[in-house]
């Protein structure tokens, strides 16, 4: 299904997912990032990528955060 995607939408789904797994335990996402490489490579790597970036958004944002 993910070679259908267009560049665009397979940002969306990486992001989304990402998103949705974020501050989950890191044995569940280890659990589910195998899940994808079983699926695609590529599909998994996206969402590694997207973890990653909404990790570093998270910290940029506690940085910035008064309380």
């Amino acid at each position: 299904m993910i070679e259908m995607f267009d560049a665009g939408q397979k940002q969306r789904l990486f992001k989304n997912l990402g998103q949705a797994l974020h501050g989950v335990p890191h044995a569940i996402i280890d659990r589910q990032m195998k899940h994808l490489d079983a699926v695609h490579p590529d599909y998994a790597a996206g969402v590694r990528e997207a973890l990653a970036h909404t990790s570093k958004a998270e910290e940029k944002t506690a940085l910035h955060d008064p309380k």
